[in-house]
């Protein structure tokens, strides 16, 4: 196998309107910590690049234009490229040229939330975006000179990070603590040495959301994901620490688990959460019994078309007057784009599949995906050595299990504050599972 690393700074130089939470009203207030764009790029019999940002996600124009770009460049198939977000929500959410592929309702450049989709200016993002674009490109090109032989291994262990953050009751879903809820708590880890056995990368995959200092917090940072590459690149000088997020949906930092409820952490805290994490992933790098993963690389990408259950806008309104102002000014929106005919019915769901060698899948879901998917899929594939990653490709909404469909809560209603008719269809989870299956039951068949 042959490998090549690259990492580049991709803080924004400037205040911008940070993503992740709907009670901020104001533009950054300066950086807490920095933002990187790191590539990782795998050749053996076929090349693999991942990109990881630290960002909260994309829509389909920053992963189509990236990986265009790419293809255009090098050849790469968009199979062979997985584009990856630690999403955190000290960061910005990234939004390509092409219109008709935006999610909308966000900018970096906005001074607050808007209602009106038509009236905010995309010219920072194009500009932030063509800068990445060209960053990711030229990172691309160094790793394609610099390509060395290595070994690629796996290694795993259990992270104690998150809890899920669903607490079912009579009254409905709240957004609290649920330790009682069954979770994926693998902690994976990949790791890279070069010829002379010197570790070069760590890419380590937990599920988690990045939103331990919550609403609050105004400074641009990596959040506590962040915090554990930087400890675990400072214990291994000369590696990059790369960090995969899992299925993390419905789950939070445990160490902001306070009582009965969430509580924001302060940076400090924060970086403790870091820490704690990076020392998980240390005891797995110097204890675990890794494994090889000795190819050959195989890919493979599909998309699975969901369907909404549309709901009558005046249906949508009645319902969200008894939620609350937030679920209100999504009415709001709703409300133009049905004038427009631009409401949403239907949402394809990007699966990407790399088989890695004989036992070693890894599966990427497009959107934010719950714990339950990761589980589900784990089980479906016993003899493998899996990863499954969520955040991959683009962000645009959440993707319910059954169960949670059935519940309801915060993650089956988010649809209709991202411009969809209702929620998710039932069927909706064994249509993602089937087509999971069969993707990554394709591989190495070639």
């Amino acid at each position: 196998m042959k490998f090549a690393v690259r990492k580049r700074n991709m803080t924004p130089d400037h205040p911008v309107f940070l993503a992740g939470f709907g009670a901020r009203t104001k533009k950054s207030e300066g950086v807490l910590d920095e933002l990187y764009v790191k590539t990782v790029l795998l050749r053996n019999h076929r090349d693999l690049l991942v990109i990881a940002l630290d960002a909260l996600g994309c829509d389909r124009g920053f992963t189509d234009g990236i990986k265009t770009h790419l293809g255009e460049r090098f050849g790469l198939l968009p199979e062979q490229i997985l584009i990856q977000f630690s999403h955190t929500h000290a960061s910005v959410y990234l939004t390509g040229e092409h219109p008709e592929l935006r999610r909308g309702n966000y900018s970096m450049g906005q001074e607050g939330w808007s209602d009106d989709p038509d009236a905010i200016d995309y010219t920072e993002d194009i500009q932030y975006y063509r800068k990445l674009r060209d960053a990711i490109a030229e990172m691309t090109a160094q790793c394609m000179d610099d390509l060395q032989d290595g070994e690629l291994s796996i290694g795993f262990g259990k992270s104690m990070a998150a809890v899920n953050r669903r607490l079912v009751t009579d009254r409905g879903v709240r957004m609290a603590p649920n330790g009682e809820a069954e979770i994926d708590r693998d902690l994976t880890v990949l790791s890279i040495h070069n010829r002379e056995g010197e570790l070069r990368a760590i890419l380590f995959s937990i599920a988690c959301h990045p939103t331990a200092m919550g609403p609050g917090n105004n400074k641009i940072s990596a959040e506590f994901v962040g915090r554990a590459c930087r400890r675990l690149e400072e214990a291994h000088p000369g590696a990059v620490a790369v960090f995969l997020q899992g299925c993390a949906a419905d789950l939070k930092p445990a160490k902001s688990a306070e009582g009965g409820s969430f509580t924001a952490l302060s940076p400090e805290q924060m970086y403790a959460a870091g820490d704690e994490l990076a020392d998980e992933t240390e005891r797995v790098i110097r204890a675990a019994a890794f494994q090889p993963v000795s190819g050959p690389f195989d890919t493979a990408l599909t998309e699975v078309l969901l369907d909404i259950e549309a709901m009558e806008l005046t249906d949508i309104e009645r319902w969200a007057r008894s939620q609350g102002a937030y679920y209100e000014r999504a009415v709001s929106r709703l409300q133009r784009l049905a004038e427009q005919g631009k409401i949403k019915t239907s949402y394809s769901l990007a699966i990407q599949a790399w088989q890695l060698s004989d036992n070693v899948r890894l599966i990427a879901l497009e959107s934010e995906i719950p714990t339950g998917y990761s589980l589900r899929l784990k089980t479906l594939f016993p003899d493998q050595k899996l990863i499954v990653l969520g955040y991959s490709n683009s962000v645009y909404t959440y993707i319910p299990t059954e169960t949670i469909l059935e519940q309801g809560g915060y993650e089956a209603d988010h649809p209709l504050t991202a411009s969809f008719a209702g929620r998710f269809a039932k069927g909706t989870e064994e249509k993602i599972i089937r087509a999971a299956d069969r993707l990554c039951s394709s591989l190495g068949k070639s």
